[in-house]
């Protein structure tokens, strides 16, 4: 049995215009009344949106902090190994008793070792 048979008919409608009909209702919106009915919901997502980036570029600020300092740090951490290599040096024995007959001090090693004063 078919469906015309049973006294159903069908309505077909074309599909240019279900389209058309979209856009004509777009066209009939009020686009004034609509913007003040919903003003606080428009302001809302613009102060999102502005949020958003203003997140963005702090994040990118703080990263190229990061990098910055991380190499100042090891830089300040290799002249830190450095100067302490250079204090080492400079403390020995033989060379502060050099640069003591250098300029000219007189001033002797002792041939003693050090002893603990007791009471």
């Amino acid at each position: 049995m078919k469906p015309e048979d049973a006294g159903i008919e069908f309505i077909e409608q074309p599909q240019e215009e279900a389209s058309t009909s979209a856009l004509q209702s777009l066209k009939d919106i009020d686009w004034g009344r609509f913007v003040t009915k919903n003003l606080l919901f428009i302001v809302w997502l613009t102060m999102l949106g502005v949020v958003y980036i203003a997140n963005r570029y702090h994040s990118e600020r703080i990263a190229r902090q990061t990098v910055a300092l991380k190499a100042e740090v090891n830089e300040l951490r290799a002249e830190s190994i450095t100067t302490a290599n250079q204090l080492m040096y400079l403390s020995r024995q033989s060379v502060v008793s050099s640069l003591a007959k250098d300029k000219g001090l007189t001033v002797e090693e002792a041939v003693k070792p050090p002893y603990i004063l007791k009471k």
